[in-house]
């Protein structure tokens, strides 16, 4: 069942859940979002919480982490960054002792399943890549060599020349 209305403690009036055709910045975690998030219906506002940051557990695990509980937590800690994606960590947040996770980043799904030129594709998320992206040829997320989850393929294309 989708929960389609809250009651937020980070904001005064009820949450609907609607779709952003625009760029948005969460509320909660402070990253940008696109679709499907938790905004005030009151047209005053311009209240916008990513949907995992409007419905998160106060206590969350995650595969990659075994026998550890992540704290919902509403406030992020200078300096701090993301294990799965590298980011500043600056609002909502899931910690373990000096882990750091977004919300956004620890609902991340474990396979993404699609089509590359009529081929079925399946991508599978990673602590890290193994090899260098196909696309930008980088192994980093960015020049700064921050290193982060990937989805990575279990085959190949290779470009026909």
């Amino acid at each position: 069942m989708k929960i389609t209305e809250i009651n937020h403690f980070s904001h005064h009036h009820k949450l609907e859940l609607s779709y952003s055709g625009t760029p948005y910045q969460c509320d909660g975690c402070k990253e940008l979002g696109f679709g499907s998030c938790h905004q005030c219906n009151n047209k005053k506002c311009n209240f916008h919480l990513h949907e995992n940051c409007g419905v998160a557990k106060p206590t969350a695990t995650h595969s990659f982490f075994k026998n550890i509980n992540f704290k919902y937590e509403k406030k992020g800690k200078q300096g701090k960054t993301c294990k799965a994606c590298g980011k500043d960590v600056q609002g909502f947040m899931h910690k373990s002792k000096e882990t750091y996770l977004l919300p956004c980043c620890l609902t991340l799904s474990s396979t993404l399943n699609g089509n590359f030129n009529g081929r079925s594709l399946r991508l599978n998320l990673e602590v890290k890549a193994s090899t260098k992206c196909l696309i930008c040829q980088n192994k980093e997320i960015s020049k700064g060599k921050l290193k982060g989850w990937a989805y990575i393929s279990s085959f190949f294309f290779r470009s026909v020349n």
